[in-house]
């Protein structure tokens, strides 16, 4: 379980996933030879490194700005067949494998809205054991 003792330990630990993250979906982008889900994986990998970017913004000081309303969850991952990594992986397995990599790292931004949900100053060192219990993994 891991756990942080402030919020740039969270960010820097978010950063750095999504830059694996970017990493995974290149290199199977460079290892296929399915134009479409050549390009699928590329686009994914522009979509984590977009999430890289938004998290300097927040860890730079850049007020977070979650969306507006709930963002419905219909559970979709739940209910499909992991479907591990590979170069041959057609279209609708490079989305099934997409999905349940998101589903798993969706709990890592939420942190992150845990702390703008914080009195507008950055927490003290007296709050880190709260942050802790709050963003343990």
């Amino acid at each position: 379980m891991k756990t942080f003792n402030s919020v740039n330990e969270l960010l820097d630990f978010a950063i750095g996933e999504e830059e694996k993250a970017a990493q995974f979906y290149t290199d199977l982008a460079s290892k296929t030879n399915r134009s479409g889900t050549q390009d699928l994986f590329h686009q994914f990998s522009r979509e984590e490194m977009g999430h890289k970017a938004r998290l300097l913004e927040i860890k730079n000081g850049k007020q977070f700005d979650h969306a507006a309303g709930k963002i419905l969850d219909l559970k979709l991952a739940e209910y499909l067949v992991d479907v591990p990594a590979s170069p041959q992986l057609n279209y609708q397995e490079a989305l099934i494998l997409a999905m349940k990599r998101e589903k798993a790292a969706f709990r890592i931004p939420n942190c992150a809205t845990l702390y703008w949900a914080w009195p507008r100053k950055k927490p003290s060192t007296n709050s880190a054991s709260k942050w802790s219990m709050m963003t343990k993994f």
